[in-house]
């Protein structure tokens, strides 16, 4: 049986017709109960197309949704929060796509997440996240992280992550020579940490 699918998808094609109309056509094409799904999209689209663009994504996305899902990958794809379950997932990558970043967005998009072995997060579009509270999102069986997007918010978002059992951490930051690279240092590594910063720029490995 088919176990993972990988869907890449235009702009374009998610909102033709073509592709739509058998989809909505075909209730009875029972969809494979798929373990691991990454869905990309290819190309850019003007703010006024965001509503637009999603439900078409949402749409697609459901067609193919599946309760046995543990590993999700979206590619330049907005799928809100509860349109999939979390609690069987082991490996995630998700944009963020809030300007302005809640702490609440930040614990609601991750509630749940028990199991996540593997993160990956885009924050490129993110400008601000402000916390007036230490917020330690529990991801207790987390390994490896990858973050992408301006080096104070990864920085932020870094700090906000309950995750002791991490081993690798990836970042890709907007460098700058003003970066604060230190930020992402733990004050006492436990274990094995091997931490990438605009590899091969940086590379720190700490290690028992």
């Amino acid at each position: 049986r088919i176990r993972y699918l990988s869907l890449t998808l235009s702009t374009s094609a998610l909102t033709s017709v073509d592709v739509i109309t058998p989809l909505a056509n075909a209730p009875e094409c029972k969809p494979p109960r798929l373990e691991g799904l990454r869905f990309r999209q290819t190309e850019f689209w003007r703010p006024s197309e965001e509503k637009r663009i999603v439900n078409a994504e949402v749409y697609v996305f459901s067609k193919f949704r599946s309760d046995h899902l543990s590993q999700i990958y979206f590619d330049g794809v907005m799928i809100p929060r509860d349109h999939y379950t979390v609690a069987s997932l082991t490996h995630l990558a998700i944009p963020l796509t809030s300007a302005n970043l809640t702490p609440e967005e930040l614990e609601s998009t991750f509630c749940g997440c028990v199991h996540l072995v593997s993160l990956s997060l885009d924050l490129q579009k993110v400008r601000t996240f402000t916390t007036k509270t230490t917020l330690s999102i529990p991801l207790p069986k987390l390994r490896r992280l990858s973050m992408k997007g301006n080096s104070q918010i990864l920085s932020l978002i870094y700090v906000s992550l309950a995750a002791p059992l991490v081993e690798q951490v990836n970042l890709e930051t907007e460098y700058s020579h003003s970066d604060p690279v230190g930020l992402f240092l733990p004050s006492q590594p436990v274990g094995c940490l091997r931490i990438t910063v605009d590899e091969p720029n940086i590379r720190l490995n700490f290690t028992e």
